[in-house]
């Protein structure tokens, strides 16, 4: 047993936290839900809990590397859980995600505001000739009077007067 221990141990010391992204990547190239493949990580892991805690070891090899190992298997788990619930939670009516918000902090800037010759007036104060101008690099308007910097969240919220979830509800429609 040991000796089939060592060897299954440099196969397993390479072990490192999947993270979720990959873990939805191969969701999408076996064609299952993403929850199935969330699940068979899981399942997975605790698999190799139960190998780990089983093992016949010494002591120095469980304190230098069964109990680290359990211990990043459970952290994995943990976290795994965590992004279950977060994805499978009900959503009320003002709730946005993670995903509405970066989609709606991506919208071009350049189609929120009407532009002549690169500049467009500023909502921000009172504004007789055009001051702000787009970085598109970085996807913001800036405005030299005021010194800020606006994305397509801040455009919305500020121009048109609407909250947080409404500018980006508003972004991702």
């Amino acid at each position: 047993m040991y000796q089939t221990f060592e060897t299954v141990l440099l196969r397993r010391l390479g072990y490192q936290p999947t993270r979720l992204r990959e873990i939805m990547k191969s969701a999408e190239l076996f064609e299952v839900s993403q929850n199935q493949a969330i699940g068979a990580r899981r399942s997975y892991l605790w698999g190799e809990w139960d190998y780990f805690l089983n093992a016949d070891v010494g002591i120095m090899t469980w304190q230098i590397v069964c109990r680290p190992t359990l211990i990043r298997i459970i952290k994995e788990i943990v976290q795994l859980s965590k992004d279950l619930c977060f994805r499978n939670r009900k959503t009320n009516k003002d709730d946005i995600s993670p995903d509405m918000i970066q989609n709606a902090r991506e919208c071009p800037v350049e189609g929120l505001l009407d532009w002549t010759n690169g500049r467009s007036l500023a909502w921000c104060h009172p504004d007789r000739r055009p001051s702000l101008y787009v970085s598109k690099r970085i996807n913001k308007v800036t405005c030299p009077v005021c010194d800020k910097r606006f994305d397509a969240i801040d455009i919305v919220m500020n121009r048109d007067g609407l909250s947080f979830p409404e500018a980006v509800k508003r972004l991702c429609s």
